[in-house]
């Protein structure tokens, strides 16, 4: 058995503060992992080039690649090489991401694909929300925003608020997107932090029947979605809200397209633009229906039809000069699965020593109430509970001094203010500097090798045979 660490985050979580206490570390075979995550190439313009064969891509290097496409710089350099040099003064106007959550083993997001690079997890990442980290302190659209002045458009949009909230960024066109399930509408936080309602229930019921591929019937009044093919027949029962969330993400990411497109100008107007688009539906279908139910092949069947549309859309806004992949995450599911008989002992233990309502959700594990005095005990008691009787598990505590999650993973507003700043020579630090750097350096070795040409030129000049001025003035000898 070789150990690897599988990207199964079981977070006890306070419902108010969504405190990130700690993971679950899985040993397993090297078989298992293969296929665990990958990046689909959906469109890329003729200025970005991919390497045939680029290997294994570092999960914690997605949002560096994704940077380093549109010419910007990063904080700390990469280790992947399937990212080839191209044109320094032809970069895409804009990258987007679309990402997918707990896909079955085996599938995609969808088959329309140019390439397929395999992406490698690690304790970083464990999650779309851990793969828009630039750093411990930034993420993509921040730090894109913060070398573009606030200039860039920016979406982060995932009916998941906490995996929404890692796309936070402040600008004067940058919006946060989530569902709400206390307004049962979409909220939207804008660059400076204010919170207003978005799209209602009532107004993804509507705009359903636009997105539903063949063999997909809306049935408005009964508020149900019957799926109808071949080989197979489902309904989905839109008044069930982990039904609805499916179709509810879809038709608010088709509107974000929309309202981008009857605003040209921010197409247009010379700062990158980044689109992080994450689908967090399945988690639910999978915890409700089954890995392998009629459900999930339904909306499985769903997404290969619609996000074909979404990265025809944008391509034809951005025409053709945007890069747009796709991020495919699967379930732990049949990980958890050979585990479940332990987990059920150690959710004893815990409510035995603690008196919690612990439930147990695959692959999360939450608690109704968790005070941040008992974050220590609580930890040392999952870990004393899996030593005794879950010897093939580990659970890895969160460390105080994580910063990703202590900083990203909270309420949207307070994402941005209580971001860590870097001290000493770090905090003098620019992003531009690089780009400084290379603007005066690559001017002076022109300015330099003009001189030299200019001065080899005019030393081997001939003043009576090259020089007009020597000609015109030379004066014919008299002739008695």
């Amino acid at each position: 058995m070789k150990f690897y660490q599988v990207a199964l985050i079981l977070m006890l979580v306070h419902l108010t503060q969504g405190e990130f206490l700690g993971k679950f570390v899985f040993h397993s075979n090297s078989e298992e992992s293969n296929g665990k995550a990958s990046l689909a190439v959906y469109h890329k313009p003729e200025s970005i080039h991919f390497a045939p064969s680029p290997g294994t891509l570092p999960a914690d290097e997605i949002s560096s690649v994704l940077t380093l496409s549109l010419g910007l710089s990063i904080p700390k350099d990469i280790t992947w090489n399937g990212l080839l040099a191209g044109s320094l003064f032809q970069r895409p106007k804009a990258v987007m991401m679309i990402s997918v959550e707990n896909l079955p083993k085996g599938t995609t997001a969808t088959s329309k694909a140019s390439q397929r690079i395999l992406v490698e997890l690690n304790d970083d990442v464990s999650s779309v929300g851990d793969a828009y980290l630039m750093s411990s302190k930034q993420s993509l659209t921040s730090h894109v925003n913060k070398i573009m002045h606030g200039g860039s458009t920016t979406y982060s949009i995932s009916a998941d608020e906490q995996t929404a909230a890692m796309g936070f960024s402040r600008g004067d066109q940058s919006k946060t997107a989530f569902w709400s399930d206390m307004t049962d509408s979409w909220k939207s936080v804008d660059g400076e932090g204010h919170t207003k309602e978005g799209m209602t229930k009532h107004a993804v019921y509507k705009r359903i029947s636009q997105l539903l591929p063949k063999g997909f019937i809306h049935q408005n009044e009964e508020k149900k979605v019957v799926v109808n093919t071949k080989d197979l027949q489902v309904t989905f029962d839109l008044k069930n809200q982990v039904d609805f969330n499916i179709f509810s993400e879809l038709v608010f990411m088709k509107s974000q397209y929309e309202e981008l497109s009857n605003k040209k100008n921010l197409v247009v107007d010379g700062a990158p633009d980044v689109c992080l688009l994450s689908i967090s539906a399945l988690k639910g279908i999978e915890q409700k229906y089954g890995e392998n139910s009629k459900q999930m092949k339904a909306a499985l069947l769903l997404l290969d039809a619609v996000i074909p549309q979404l990265v025809a859309d944008y391509q034809s806004l951005y025409k053709g000069d945007i890069l747009i992949v796709g991020l495919n995450l699967h379930s732990d599911a049949s990980a958890v699965e050979k585990h479940q008989e332990d987990l059920q002992h150690v959710l004893k233990s815990l409510k035995e020593q603690f008196g919690q309502e612990f439930k147990h959700i695959v692959p999360e594990l939450h608690s109704s109430k968790v005070e941040k005095s008992v974050h220590k005990n609580l930890c040392g008691a999952v870990q004393g509970a899996i030593a005794r009787f879950a010897p093939g598990l580990k659970f890895k505590c969160n460390d105080e001094g994580d910063v990703a999650h202590k900083v990203y993973r909270r309420s949207l507003v307070a994402a941005d203010k209580k971001t860590v700043q870097p001290s000493n020579l770090a905090s003098r630090y620019d992003s531009m500097f690089p780009v400084i750097f290379n603007i005066w350096f690559w001017l002076l070795v022109i300015l330099a090798l003009a001189t030299y040409a200019i001065s080899v030129a005019m030393w081997n000049m001939d003043p009576g045979r090259d020089s007009i001025i020597y000609r015109l003035t030379e004066q014919k000898i008299k002739s008695d």
